[in-house]
C-alpha cells in the first residue's frame, strides 16, 4: 500500500506547475493586464474626442479601436500567461508560446519606445523603462520555470 501511495504522490507531482517562476510569471501577467486596463480608460482620462475634433475621420475611429483592441489583447495576454503557468498539466510548449510571446512582446514595445520615443519628457523614459521591466520580469519567470520543468 505504500507504494501505492508513493506512486499516487509522484503521479501528482508530475502533474503540479512548477512553483519556480510562477510568481514571476503572475506579477508580469497582471502587469500586462493593468496595462491594459489603462489603455481602456486613456480615451477617458485625457479627453481625445474633445482634441480630435476635425480629423479625418477614419483615422479618429483607427485611433480609438486600436486603444481598445490593444488594450483588450493586453487583458488577454496576461491572464494566459497567469492561466499557463499555474494550471496542472500545461505542456511546456504552451506556456513557452505564452509567456514567450508575452516577453518578445515587451521586448518589442522597450525597443520601440527608445527608437521612437513619446513626445513628452517623462513619458520618454519611462514608458521603455516599465516596458522592458516587464519584459524581463516575463523572461526571468519563464526561464525559472521552464528550467524546473527541466529539472523534473
Amino acid at each position: 500500500m505504500g507504494e501505492d501511495v508513493r506512486h499516487d504522490q509522484a503521479v501528482a507531482a508530475a502533474a503540479a506547475p512548477p512553483r519556480e517562476g510562477a510568481t514571476l510569471l503572475t506579477l508580469a501577467g497582471a502587469t500586462s493586464m493593468l496595462n491594459g486596463v489603462v489603455h481602456f480608460l486613456l480615451p477617458v482620462y485625457f479627453p481625445w474626442a474633445d482634441r480630435l475634433e476635425g480629423m479625418y475621420a477614419p483615422l479618429e475611429w483607427a485611433l480609438f479601436a486600436t486603444t481598445v483592441f490593444f488594450g483588450g489583447l493586453l487583458v488577454l495576454g496576461g491572464a494566459l500567461t497567469i492561466a499557463v503557468v499555474r494550471a496542472r498539466g500545461v505542456p511546456p510548449v504552451l506556456v513557452l508560446l505564452a509567456a514567450g510571446g508575452m516577453t518578445l512582446w515587451w521586448a518589442l514595445a522597450s525597443v520601440y519606445e527608445v527608437v521612437v520615443p513619446f513626445p513628452a519628457p517623462v513619458a520618454s523614459w519611462l514608458l521603455p523603462t516599465i516596458s522592458a521591466g516587464v519584459a524581463l520580469l516575463h523572461l526571468g519567470g519563464l526561464w525559472r520555470h521552464l528550467a524546473a520543468r527541466r529539472a523534473r
